[in-house]
């Protein structure tokens, strides 16, 4: 991308996934997996670089681009928002407490006693020759 790209430059690269609302980045992906593009001499996170195209610049300098879809390669801006990452870990906290399969003793699975110990047990087994 040149230091005169327009939000349709990005849209070349995005393809519209079946059967799912995300949006995906052809292009270029950082180390973390994320999308990534060179704009203005500088690498951008595509997410970010979308939101301030529609939204406009982020409210403060340590504002991030949140993904309501936990997607990271998604670039849909109905997916995106701007938020703190307080917010972020946050919404990701309850996300995954929520995706946490309930243990036959009532509990969470990671945080039951029994499940732990029983786990450990089958561990610890399978470590010794």
């Amino acid at each position: 991308m040149t230091a005169r790209s327009t939000p349709w430059d990005v849209l070349k690269r995005c393809e519209i996934r079946e059967g799912t609302t995300c949006v995906a980045w052809r292009g270029a992906h950082n180390t973390f997996g994320r999308p990534r593009v060179r704009y203005h001499g500088r690498k951008v996170l595509v997410a970010r670089l979308v939101l301030e195209f529609l939204a406009g610049p982020p409210p403060d300098e340590s504002s991030r681009a949140l993904h309501s879809c936990d997607t990271e390669w998604c670039v849909n801006p109905g997916h995106l928002r701007w938020g703190s990452q307080s917010e972020n870990t946050a919404e990701m906290w309850e996300r995954s407490s929520r995706a946490t399969p309930l243990c036959p003793h009532g509990g969470r699975k990671w945080k039951c006693r029994e499940c732990k110990r029983a786990y450990m047990s089958t561990y610890n087994r399978k470590a010794k020759p």
